[in-house]
């Protein structure tokens, strides 16, 4: 499990290093959308949804510029190791998975619609 981890690291500071290379106005938006991504999951661990797979996701999108964010997410993920089931079906890991994509998607197209038509 450690060199398992220890990957996931490697992968991560690879990818912080092509994200630094991108323009500024992109890693502002990114970090942007990574907070309201964590917020929504926040949000999720009181409400309906999977709560801690988005602050996972958000969490993950705002290691690429903060340290801070890189040790939450180290935890988020011991964490959601911990409470996984070890033996779910094909069908209701889609179904979570699919939960989950569409819940951010459409929040992100929330958000992205109010800045468009300008409600925010």
């Amino acid at each position: 499990m450690e060199e398992e981890r220890k990957s996931l690291r490697d992968r991560l500071q690879a990818q912080r290093e092509r994200h630094r290379e991108r323009r500024l106005v992109v890693r502002i938006v990114f970090a942007a959308t990574g907070l309201v991504v964590l917020i929504g999951g926040l949000a999720m661990l009181v409400l309906p949804g999977p709560g801690l797979l988005t602050v996972a996701i958000g969490l993950s999108m705002l290691a690429l510029e903060f340290a801070w964010a890189e040790r939450l997410l180290a935890k988020a993920l011991d964490r959601l190791e911990r409470i996984r089931p070890r033996e779910r079906s094909p069908l209701v890991r889609f179904l979570l998975v699919a939960m989950t994509v569409l819940g951010v998607l459409s929040l992100v197209a929330g958000i992205v619609a109010a800045l468009f038509f300008g409600l925010a």
